[in-house]
């Protein structure tokens, strides 16, 4: 369960980063006004939650205190703008590009990904074949343990 809480914080961070960048208080973020520019920045934060940050869309609701249905309608709401408007393109990738130089991966964050992972496995098994492969991995030196990154 408090893989859950940090995971749902780190989210959070995620989206405050995005109004944070956008110069947009996060209040009104998660306000329920249907101004252009609020739908606008809320359609770029859940696509960058959703695909970047892989969050599932309940998760993305919570964070801002809707059904995940809605999430789904600001995520095609997003894919219409990238088709169509190349300044909300330009400003999407401003802030995917901000928000991922301030994402700093730890050895904390990686081993949380890993425990996320192998809780996903529903069977033994398959739990047992991931850490053989991590394990394989990092007697192979692909994975250098000091820091949490991958070489």
């Amino acid at each position: 369960m408090k893989l859950n809480v940090e995971r749902a914080n780190r989210l959070k961070d995620v989206a405050k980063q995005v109004a944070e960048i956008n110069n947009i208080p996060f209040e009104n973020f998660l306000s329920h006004s249907r101004k252009f520019e609020l739908v606008r920045l809320r359609a770029m934060a859940f696509n960058v939650l959703y695909m970047k940050h892989n969050a599932k869309l309940t998760e993305i609701g919570k964070i801002f205190k809707r059904h995940h249905s809605t999430i789904i309608h600001g995520l095609k709401t997003h894919n219409s703008f990238m088709e169509t408007d190349a300044s909300y393109l330009s400003d999407y990738m401003l802030t995917l590009a901000q928000v991922e130089e301030k994402k700093q991966v730890t050895s904390r964050d990686k081993a949380i990904e890993v425990l996320q992972e192998i809780e996903s496995f529903t069977t033994i098994g398959k739990k047992i074949m991931y850490v053989e492969k991590l394990i394989e991995s990092y007697e192979h030196k692909s994975i250098n343990c000091d820091n949490g990154s991958q070489s």
